[in-house]
């Protein structure tokens, strides 16, 4: 967490049968083992996403279709690692207040409630494509679990090397809003086999689909084409 006070927004954005929620289930379940679930959100109530967030050091939510009052702020809190601030139950005056732990992960079919400015200015936007062929969900988790020994061996070899470029890259100004994520994913490209060019050049292609998404989303398009 030191090394990235502020945590980008992975959104999965595509139809049904691309991949999103098994998606976020291979990853939660690589780390954390096959007890691992995704959450549907409440869109009437929050307070299972908050619980999450400051409890859980990775969270998916999943069907974040729709606007969803409340969430942007959530949103925006997670990134930037903020603090959930309560009432103490039956205290009037006294308030609770919990860190923001966890690393948000999203899909959805409808992202309407991702368009607020510094909600998009914090997104990996990664749009999904519906696959053409399936598998049965019980297999590809089946081979996960299979390979999460190799997978955390992988790691395992890797992380020294890993802490050492931390340490040694230098952090530059650019162009990302999410400059601590650049400068990780620089950083530690290198290690896992990515030239550095290659690796600012696949930040600036996330950051045209971002580009190309918000406009998609937006309403000024179709006025324009109202008006004329």
């Amino acid at each position: 967490p030191e090394l990235m006070r502020t945590r980008p927004l992975p959104l999965f954005h595509g139809e049904k049968g691309s991949g999103k929620t098994v998606a976020g289930k291979a990853v939660g379940i690589s780390f954390f083992g096959s007890q691992f679930q995704v959450g549907d959100l409440d869109p009437k109530k929050l307070d299972g996403l908050d619980a999450s967030l400051v409890t859980n050091p990775f969270t998916v939510c999943d069907n974040v279709d729709g606007k969803i009052a409340g969430l942007e702020n959530r949103l925006a809190l997670a990134a930037t690692r903020g603090e959930i601030v309560r009432r103490k139950l039956y205290v009037t005056l006294e308030e609770h207040r919990a860190l923001i732990i966890s690393f948000l992960w999203l899909t959805s079919r409808d992202p309407a409630s991702f368009t607020r400015d510094d909600v998009l200015d914090r997104l990996l936007y990664l749009l999904c494509a519906r696959r053409e062929s399936f598998e049965a969900e019980s297999m590809v988790l089946d081979r996960i679990e299979e390979n999460r020994p190799a997978f955390w061996k992988y790691v395992l070899s890797i992380l020294p090397d890993i802490l050492k470029a931390l340490r040694a890259y230098k952090p530059k100004a650019g162009v990302f809003r999410m400059a601590d994520f650049a400068n990780f994913a620089l950083a530690i490209a290198p290690v896992l086999g990515v030239d550095r060019k290659r690796m600012l050049a696949a930040l600036q292609r996330m950051e045209r689909e971002k580009e190309q998404f918000a406009s998609s989303m937006s309403v000024l398009p179709a006025a324009f084409e109202a008006l004329i």
